[in-house]
């Protein structure tokens, strides 16, 4: 409660993993997360994860941290976790957290309906909701892993009017970029993708002072370098 993180941390070392200590292993993941520390936090969000399966917020953490350490399999092998725990919930935003997590990288496409009906969750809700355009946002991703471009760059272009600070309106323009060179948009893809980069430059917290939506960020790299790649520009974010 001190804050002495390190200190707490290694006094429960000796310990054996247990169920009773995963609000441990939270802020232990989020700590070392925040300051760049990714062999660390993945240490304790797989801990989440094992001893708390039911808890959808380890892996809203674990997906992004699996990519960032280039474990592409790991990555895989939790989205079939994530669908078999997760994929006929009926709660909108667990819904959108598990999309949006899965869709990181394209899914197998024996996965994608299941993914579809998920992003439905999420996107049947409010209007007024204060999740709203996250909700859009998984949408949008879900649509353009399914190839529907046209109407994934409609829910992305959506979703950039909305409240949902600078990591969520770059999120939406670097998907909306590569829905919008799939639809033959070439020079509004590279527009978008350069707005995109220069509000990651201008907004976002830098690498090892990052802030509670590490996790965001992190999702933000890996759609930044398959945006980039695929829309093709000089654009690069410092």
């Amino acid at each position: 409660m001190q804050g002495k993180y390190e200190e707490s941390e290694e006094a429960l070392r000796e310990l054996p993993p247990h169920e009773t200590l995963v609000a441990f292993y939270n802020v232990f993941g989020g700590a070392h997360a925040r300051h760049g520390q990714w062999h660390q936090a993945l240490t304790n969000w797989e801990r989440v994860v094992q001893l708390a399966p039911q808890d959808h917020m380890g892996y809203m953490y674990l997906a992004p941290l699996r990519l960032q350490l280039d474990d592409v399999v790991g990555y895989e092998n939790l989205r079939g976790q994530i669908l078999r725990q997760f994929g006929y919930t009926p709660d909108s935003r667990i819904a959108e957290r598990m999309v949006t997590a899965s869709l990181l990288l394209p899914a197998a496409p024996s996965q994608m309906p299941v993914l579809a009906k998920m992003a439905e969750v999420a996107v049947n809700t409010a209007t007024n909701d204060s999740d709203y355009g996250f909700n859009l946002f998984a949408g949008g991703l879900a649509k353009y892993r399914q190839g529907h471009y046209a109407a994934a760059a409609d829910l992305l272009q959506r979703v950039l009017p909305l409240d949902i600070g600078p990591q969520g309106r770059t999120e939406a323009r670097l998907v909306l970029a590569m829905a919008q060179l799939q639809l033959g948009r070439t020079e509004q893809a590279r527009a978008t993708l350069a707005e995109a980069v220069d509000t990651a430059n201008r907004s976002l917290p830098k690498a090892g002072r990052l802030d509670e939506q590490w996790n965001a960020w992190l999702g933000i790299q890996i759609l930044m370098r398959e945006a980039q790649t695929l829309v093709g520009t000089n654009q690069t974010q410092h």
